[in-house]
């Protein structure tokens, strides 16, 4: 049986910290490591933790004494993390016990697939179910709809980089995704709601929304290359008039994308022309 390993970074959620790792230890699939990551909370975060690395031998337990941010954390977590598959999971959500166990089968038994989610609901001050668009690589170049905590190989997050450190503003998991679309890699999604997404009022997202376009920006110099073949494909859309008028969110993020994609072409190619 492969080993999977759980990474949770926690900072400030205390009072949320322990539900996570619980639903963690409850999971079907026996071989799994957890590696907790204290990144220097100011609340009790760091007593709530050792309390379960004292019960619990598969807690790997790593206290940063200097805050580094989610990017960090994961990456130095994934890099001595002993499992063969890697799941992400924030300290203040939680998976089903058998989530684990089904997205493993289903990597195991289909290489070409590279990243396992599931259906997924939020909890918390909201509950309902959370409505996740039908994966579709190019929709993915406009919108994220792939969450976190979804499972993937070591070997694989290794060969496309692992998180990007410029994505510090956040859009982290969707520059990691496009990284997997990049090589190929498939996606499978659960037809189960295996997945509970807490919301509350310090959803770490809340700063992306302000940085959208910025961000934006940065995910596409990332992804260059995809963007542009994408483009190059579709070369109708930036001359087509009827984009504008229509509404979905789909077509604004795509009609945004075309734009910020120019804007970067015409930059380098200022730059070229200067250093001619």
């Amino acid at each position: 049986m492969k080993k999977v390993s759980v990474i949770i970074p926690c900072y400030n959620h205390a009072q949320y910290i322990g539900e996570t790792i619980d639903s963690v230890l409850n999971q079907t699939y026996e071989n799994i490591e957890i590696i907790v990551v204290n990144d220097a909370s100011q609340d009790n975060s760091r007593e709530v933790i050792q309390q379960f690395v004292d019960k619990y031998p598969q807690i790997v337990f790593i206290d940063e004494k200097e805050n580094i941010g989610v990017i960090e954390v994961r990456n130095k977590a994934i890099a001595i993390a002993q499992g063969n598959y890697i799941l992400p999971l924030d300290a203040d959500d939680k998976i089903h016990p058998i989530y684990i166990e089904k997205a493993v089968n289903i990597l195991q038994n289909n290489p070409k697939i590279g990243v396992v989610y599931a259906k997924a609901c939020f909890f918390g001050e909201k509950e309902e179910l959370w409505e996740l668009e039908k994966f579709n690589k190019d929709n993915m170049l406009f919108h994220n709809y792939v969450y976190a905590t979804a499972l993937f190989r070591k070997e694989d997050f290794l060969r496309v980089g692992g998180y990007n450190k410029n994505m510090r503003g956040g859009y982290e998991d969707w520059d990691l995704w496009l990284s997997f679309i990049e090589h190929n890699f498939d996606f499978y999604q659960i037809d189960e709601v295996l997945f509970y997404y807490r919301k509350h009022g310090e959803s770490r997202n809340t700063g992306a929304i302000e940085k959208e376009e910025d961000l934006y920006k940065t995910v596409i110099s990332n992804h260059y290359t995809l963007y542009s073949t994408f483009l190059s494909n579709n070369r109708n859309i930036l001359s087509n008039k009827e984009v504008l008028r229509i509404k979905s969110k789909y077509y604004k993020y795509r009609f945004l994308f075309k734009i910020l994609l120019v804007i970067i072409i015409l930059q380098l190619l200022i730059i070229i022309g200067l250093m001619i």
